[in-house]
């Protein structure tokens, strides 16, 4: 054990983060160590063995420890020892833990919160230095898609396991970065359905990257035009919804294109001998009209959708919505204009293989005798002026010969897409439908149909159009189970709030999801670190963010405003803030999330103010802070000067704590602060951490009430509830987001389907 310390303790850049000794620039003794247990301060970095003799006094001496009524004994001792402890006998324990904490601020930072951004940058660099010596003296090795932290780590027989915040944040990053990869596999997929449905590396190869090079023309526009510097891990999925959306709309038009040489209007103008030029350019004006509609709808309607959480609160997932809708509208673009001049190349080149229309643009050859494979449409027509419009495609005959009363046959060569439509059937059925056409029949050879098709022609038509006494029985079943899944469906979503359970970022087998769990489970609680760190400062009148800008989190992060009728100095003011210490230390909460029925270990309370006195009595001959002959300056005085030292007898304030609890700012007692633990363990469900949430307002309510000028102002904070308000701003943004999501679906254009 002391080996594996010794390899955290040893890394050269410790030095610069750990938690320096008083008035020396050396490391402090990492005292909650096993190390420093049995070997003691100074101990030597090469761990020379123990005598058994000398392990087992530390030993016994641990647990008579434990067993001490004082709870400063009992609960050091507590820390090491695993919860099964106390039912042993002898007494004994299988598993034991380390602490090693860091110091902050870093040297050339004024305070922790000083250049906040680079001062954590710094922190991780050492980090991966940790992780990077740790896994080397382990032997781990991480490989795609399986954490280095889901091998077991071994030295010489003994199992060894760590965290760390840091740690976690670097295998976040570094998962998701291996996830990406994923990417490409998706990319490829994709690339090679639409080469497959499209048969056409051409045109699969000119799609994908029409769909790929809108991503960085959107970040271009994202960052220039609406002004956001935010990108983060979040923002990369925009590919995959990219791929989908973009195929899609793909497709829609690739099928507009083919199906529209099966037009009326088309098979007119080969039979009356149009040139190429006229016949391209009706089947193109053909697919834009069938499908320019069905895109934009599609294409509208979600840049909606996604532009709705641009109101979350949360602004990743905000800035998140707005970089995809920007997406889905360059994607509509492209399809619109560069796919229909992709799709003409195609058939210039691979099709036709010519360089130009005009090149063919002399009439179809006539052959007297010859027949041609031709579909059979069935479609309703007007006449406007002299040019055929068709109104709607309603169905196709496959496998029909006819023969041209003119005796004019289309080379084989310009049929080509003809005879690859004549493999499918397309049949609409809408008010434009022939009354005389069955729409169950299927004169299409089954050795045609893909297994859609069959899917399509031989079960859900029929189905979906099987009568009995004359109503639509199947139909009418589904129509009505869809109407109760989505009332059903609506109940569940209204209830929609944060997760009942604590999240569980990482499998159950890698060792950072294992050493929360056992953290928490597996020892005695002989620390506080699992539960959630609560902070009750006074004289703070809120903050300040005059240049702030939220998709810069990291920059201009903004000022405190302190209240200046803060005034610590009465007597009434010490009093109120002792009546604090009090109502904190003693403060009952029945919630969920809340243990021993209390808010607050009363043991966690760190009150400064009484230790402070005892010190001024001390030094005074007695004299009372309290004292109202006590000039304001003489006790901000000695004040100040109890900031600076370090503790001395009954004293247990350190000097780094004192500052963080005595506000000293530019010479002036700005705030005082109390700091305790609640009883709330920070992997609480967020949705019972809300619950306790409010009872610590109820609890600064209390304090507030009767306080005078200046004390009545307190307020509860913790690092976690800045998580529960995230996830209460996601709940509150999904809703706020489908708002203008059902309006645009319902109220959006609904002509061109296909």
């Amino acid at each position: 054990m002391c080996q594996v310390e010794q390899e955290f303790l040893t890394i050269r850049e410790y030095q610069d983060v750990c938690i320096l000794q008083s008035d020396a620039r050396i490391c402090k003794e990492a005292e909650d160590t096993i190390t420093f247990l049995f070997y003691g301060a100074g101990a030597s970095s090469s761990c020379p063995l123990l005598s058994a003799a000398s392990v087992n006094a530390t030993s016994t001496r641990l647990y008579n420890d434990y067993l001490s009524s004082d709870p400063s004994v009992s609960e050091p001792a507590a820390f090491f020892l695993d919860v099964f402890t106390p039912d042993r006998t002898p007494t004994f324990t299988v598993k034991t833990r380390s602490r090693i904490e860091l110091g902050t601020p870093l040297a050339g930072y004024r305070s922790s919160a000083d250049e906040f951004a680079e001062q954590s940058e710094e922190y991780q660099d050492f980090y991966e230095k940790v992780k990077d010596v740790f896994f080397d003296f382990f032997g781990l090795q991480s490989e795609w898609l399986n954490s280095a932290y889901r091998q077991k780590a071994t030295h010489r027989g003994l199992r060894v396991k760590w965290y760390s915040i840091q740690l976690e944040n670097i295998e976040n990053a570094e998962t998701i970065l291996g996830d990406l990869l994923l990417t490409i596999a998706s990319i490829a997929f994709v690339f090679f359905w639409m080469a497959y449905q499209m048969k056409s590396i051409f045109l699969a190869s000119l799609a994908m990257f029409q769909i790929v090079i809108s991503i960085p023309v959107s970040i271009v526009v994202y960052k220039n035009v609406f002004q956001i510097p935010y990108f983060s891990f979040l923002h990369i999925l925009v590919v995959f919804l990219v791929l989908g959306i973009g195929a899609d709309d793909i497709f829609v038009f690739y099928d507009g294109w083919r199906l529209s040489e099966h037009d009326s209007d088309v098979v007119s103008m080969i039979n009356g001998n149009f040139g190429d030029s006229l016949i391209l350019k009706k089947r193109m004006s053909i697919a834009y009209q069938r499908t320019i509609s069905a895109v934009f709808n599609t294409s509208f309607t979600t840049t909606v959708a996604f532009l709705a959480t641009a109101v979350s609160p949360i602004m990743p997932i905000s800035t998140f919505g707005i970089l995809a809708a920007v997406c889905i509208i360059f994607n509509f673009v492209f399809v619109i204009t560069v796919f229909p001049a992709v799709i003409m190349c195609h058939h210039l080149w691979f099709i036709k293989k010519s360089c130009s229309v005009q090149a063919n643009e002399k009439p179809y050859d006539i052959t007297s005798d010859e027949k041609v494979q031709i579909p059979v449409v069935e479609s309703k027509q007007s006449v406007m002026g002299n040019k055929l419009s068709t109104v709607e495609l309603t169905a196709i005959k496959a496998e029909s010969t006819i023969n041209l009363a003119s005796n004019v046959v289309p080379k084989e060569e310009d049929m080509h897409d003809a005879k690859e439509g004549n493999r499918r059937s397309s049949v609409q059925l809408d008010e434009n439908v022939n009354p005389n056409i069955d729409p169950n029949r299927n004169d299409v050879s089954d050795s045609d149909m893909t297994v859609l098709d069959k899917f399509v022609f031989k079960a859900y038509l029929p189905a979906m159009t099987y009568e009995k006494w004359r109503v639509p029985v199947v139909a009418v079943v589904v129509a009505f189970g869809l109407l109760i899944f989505g009332v059903i469906a609506i109940g569940f979503a209204s209830q929609l709030g944060p997760p009942p359970e604590p999240e569980r970022w990482f499998p159950e087998d890698h060792m950072l999801q294992q050493m929360r769990d056992d953290w928490i489970e597996d020892f005695v609680r002989g620390d506080l670190d699992p539960y959630v760190q609560l902070f009750i400062p006074f004289g703070i009148a809120g903050f300040e963010r005059p240049g702030f800008n939220r998709f810069e989190p990291a920059e201009n992060r903004g000022n405190v405003k302190f209240d200046d009728s803060f005034d610590f100095h009465p007597a009434a003011s010490q009093r109120a803030f002792l009546r604090a210490c009090d109502i904190a230390s003693n403060f009952a909460c029945d919630r969920e999330a809340c243990e021993e029925g209390l808010l607050i270990f009363p043991s966690s309370v760190r009150c400064f103010l009484p230790s402070f006195q005892a010190w001024y009595a001390n030094r005074t001959g007695g004299l009372s802070t309290e004292d109202p002959s006590l000039s304001r300056e003489h006790f901000l005085g000695n004040l100040s000067e109890y900031r600076s030292t370090e503790p001395i007898g009954t004293d247990t304030f350190s000097r780094s704590e004192k500052q963080r609890l005595i506000g000293f700012v530019d010479g002036n007692l700005r705030y005082v602060r109390i700091d305790a633990v609640t009883t709330m363990l920070e992997s609480t469900a967020t949705i019972d951490l809300v619950g306790g949430r409010g009872r610590v307002d109820d609890m600064t309510d209390e304090i507030n009430s009767g306080a005078p000028a200046g004390m009545d102002d307190s307020f509860g904070t913790a690092f976690v509830f800045v998580w529960v308000e995230a996830e209460l701003g996601i709940v509150q943004g999904f809703f706020s987001g489908t708002y203008p999501m059902f309006p645009s679906r319902i109220l959006g254009p609904h002509r061109g389907h296909l």
